[in-house]
């Protein structure tokens, strides 16, 4: 069914356009346009996580296939390191310095919808009963739900790979993460599909939202009858073809549920709203999950993903359109071997007990104590 450049309700995969997708995009042929993302948003403990995930990510992938970084940060980390070994030196001038290629650095601040800030002002959320967090944190489920796919810094951007900021990517990725989303023509790209455990995090509000929007829209639901209900794909990793997210179909549904103000109170998480998004609005066959990758390391505990069947649709080996990936596959099931050896700049990591001990950088700034921020 087509759409996309011409109207109506479907996107076009990226090298065709037409009310039936029949003819060729301005697009075709040419280079891909993508970028990693990361948020760098509150607390200064975070950006010594951060800093290690980009230069694992400039080892494992982007000194192979050199695209963009782009950190959207607060504007605590524009200012200078207090007590840095070098004069003026800022917190993304750190961050410069370990990246690989182009960086792009957008200063944001994340409120509320204007709708909702009187009523938060007087009873600031806390995401109970899902969990007691930091208004910071919550900010980031918005960010990640509903801003990201609407801010003009990424507008150039065909495909957009969002990356937690904890979240390190220690052996290579033998493949071109977007060239796959194209050849797969998915709208969605994901590692893994999971059951939420704590049904008090929204998800089943985010689930009953969803189906009230499409009964007032008339909408039926492609594939979200058919998912658990407290379905989500791992928040850790994602990535979106942007010409489906910043559709009109996926936008209209954005707002809604923005409105709704899940994310603050019952701290729906953005894992959850893309199942929302994609169970609502499109086929299974465009939704592509990468396999074979892995251990990752997830603020310094080793971690592996998309190890266990959940309802018949998790367990996969080989991603079909990156075979090279099997040779690195490393999970409880199947046989690991690394890819390459670590980089030179990797001694000995930090074991995990001494992580919150020790926040002392190497260039020797401590990063203090968590002030509830994140």
């Amino acid at each position: 069914k087509g759409g996309g450049e011409a109207g109506g309700d479907c996107v076009c995969f990226h090298e065709a356009a037409g009310v039936v997708c029949a003819g060729e995009s301005e697009r075709a042929g040419k280079p891909l346009k993508a970028a990693v993302v990361y948020l760098l948003y509150g607390s200064e403990k975070y950006f010594e996580m951060l800093r290690e995930a980009i230069r694992w990510l400039s080892f494992s992938f982007l000194e192979q296939f050199p695209y963009p970084i782009v950190v959207f940060h607060s504007a605590n980390f524009a200012r200078v390191v207090p007590g840095g070994e070098e004069e003026g030196v800022t917190y993304l001038d750190l961050l410069r310095e370990v990246a690989s290629g182009e960086i792009r650095f957008v200063e944001i601040e994340i409120d509320y919808r204007e709708e909702h800030r009187a009523r938060f002002a007087e009873d600031v959320p806390t995401g109970l009963p899902c969990g007691n967090y930091s208004i910071n944190y919550m900010h980031m489920g918005r960010f990640f739900q509903y801003l990201l796919f609407r801010h003009a810094a990424l507008d150039a951007y065909d495909y957009v790979w969002r990356l937690d900021g904890d979240f390190e990517i220690t052996l290579g990725i033998p493949c071109d993460v977007f060239d796959i989303m194209l050849r797969s023509r998915a709208t969605f790209g994901y590692y893994y599909y999971f059951d939420f455990e704590n049904h008090l995090c929204g998800v089943l509000e985010g689930r009953n939202a969803a189906f009230e929007y499409a009964a007032r829209k008339g909408i039926s639901p492609n594939h979200l009858q058919d998912l658990a209900p407290q379905s989500s794909y791992h928040g850790l990793w994602g990535v979106f073809q942007m010409s489906f997210w910043r559709s009109k179909a996926a936008q209209d549904f954005g707002e809604f549920m923005d409105a709704t103000a899940l994310a603050y109170t019952h701290r729906l998480g953005e894992q959850a709203y893309y199942a929302l998004v994609t169970g609502l609005l499109v086929s299974p066959v465009s939704l592509h999950q990468y396999a074979g990758l892995g251990p990752f390391i997830h603020r310094t505990i080793e971690i592996v993903l998309g190890n266990r069947e959940v309802n018949g649709l998790n367990m996969i080996r080989d991603d079909v359109f990156c075979p090279e990936a099997s040779e690195w596959d490393c999970n409880e099931i199947f046989e690991c071997s690394e890819r390459s050896d670590p980089p030179p700049w990797i001694a000995k990591r930090r074991e995990p007990e001494d992580f919150d001990a020790d926040r002392r950088d190497s260039w020797g700034v401590d990063l203090g104590d968590d002030v509830g921020e994140g």
